[in-house]
């Protein structure tokens, strides 16, 4: 598998953006980035797995989280999750997830929030190699989402989640 960025043209895509800020998206032959990055199967069909600016560089290992997040969000504890980079000294960036328990009793009691830190370690153990495998597990009552739903990744990095409860992997 090969992930590559994903650009798109045809009559129905837009040919440029309004703000010159998006200038840098369109090649001279009108190919628009669309930021995200995929990869195609043995039968023609495209695969996302994330969004070049989310990717996380651990010591040269690309790190898509979308991977991470959508093994997470199915566990029946979770209710919502996102996953981001952190500066790291010895590996540049590691990954860190931020996770909202369907639950939210257990932030309550330590106890029952390392309980639920090791069921998602065991869980992580079990599907992504160590290097994948976030190095910090943040126990959130509330992830911050825009009108759509999704996660607000910005407001999550730039620290505006309060976090109840927090565990190395």
């Amino acid at each position: 598998m090969v992930v590559g960025s994903i650009e798109i043209r045809g009559t129905t895509v837009i040919s440029a953006y309004e703000s010159q800020s998006y200038a840098d998206r369109f090649d001279a032959d009108g190919w628009l980035s669309t930021g995200d990055l995929g990869y195609f199967d043995d039968d023609g069909y495209l695969f996302i797995v994330g969004r070049s600016d989310d990717v996380i560089n651990r010591g040269g290992e690309k790190i898509y989280p979308l991977e991470i997040e959508n093994f997470l969000a199915a566990l029946e504890e979770v209710a919502m999750v996102v996953v981001v980079g952190e500066a790291d000294d010895v590996f540049g960036q590691v990954p860190v997830a931020y996770v909202q328990p369907r639950d939210t009793a257990v932030l309550l009691t330590p106890d029952a929030a390392a309980a639920l830190v090791s069921t998602l370690r065991a869980q992580l153990g079990s599907a992504f190699v160590k290097a994948h495998r976030p190095a910090s597990v943040r126990l959130v009552h509330h992830l911050p989402a825009n009108g759509t739903g999704k996660v607000r990744k910005g407001a999550v990095r730039s620290g505006e989640v309060i976090v109840d409860y927090e565990e190395a992997v």
